[in-house]
Parts: structure tokens; C-alpha cells; sequence
């Protein structure tokens, strides 16, 4: 979708950066939690859905609601080190890309 319009563009630009953290948070939160429970407590896979589950629904342990905060917090905070990584690098690859065609523009 392209838009003429700046105030569009630069809104569907946040949109975009939001879905994609969104996104990519979820993901690793699971892997995270998938972690925590299967290498870190040698519990099974299973046990820890049932456990998320229960979290969700108001009707976990105390710990189980602490370890979820955690792991959540270590998703939050990684997904947006990750995050910032990737948006400064794709807007430096636009300011070369940009740069590189108005080069001959200018000159021309």
C-alpha cells in the first residue's frame, strides 16, 4: 500500500513497527516459556500450557503467576533491544537507499 499522504504513511508506518513487535513478543514469550518449564523444571510441555492456561484464567499459584511475570518482562525487554536493533538498521539501508538515488538526481 503506498500513500501519497505523510501523516498516512507515517501512520501505517507505527502500525507496521507495532504488529511487528507484537508479534514477534508473543513468539518469544513462548519460547521462553517453553524453555523455562521444559529445561529449567524438566516438566513436560503439556503441564506448561495447562499452567498458561491457568494464569489466564485467575487460577494459578502464586509462583506460576511470578515466573509468567518474568518470563513476560524478559520477552518485553528483549523483543524491544531486538526491536531497536532492526528499526535503526532498516532506516539506515533507507537513508543509503534514498541517498544513493538522489545522488544522480542532484547531479543530473
Amino acid at each position: 500500500m503506498s500513500t501519497r499522504d505523510p501523516f498516512l504513511s507515517s501512520l501505517l508506518l507505527v502500525l507496521n513497527r507495532a504488529c511487528m513487535w507484537l508479534t514477534l513478543t508473543g513468539a518469544y514469550f513462548m519460547v521462553l516459556w517453553a524453555a523455562v518449564w521444559q529445561r529449567g523444571l524438566g516438566l513436560s510441555w503439556r503441564l506448561a500450557v495447562q499452567q498458561l492456561q491457568a494464569v489466564f484464567r485467575g487460577s494459578a499459584e502464586l509462583l506460576t503467576v511470578t515466573l509468567f511475570v518474568l518470563t513476560l518482562a524478559v520477552a518485553v525487554l528483549s523483543t524491544g533491544v531486538l526491536c531497536a536493533w532492526l528499526f535503526a538498521r532498516w532506516r539506515r539501508k533507507g537513508e543509503l537507499r534514498s541517498g544513493h538515488v538522489r545522488g544522480p538526481k542532484l547531479e543530473g
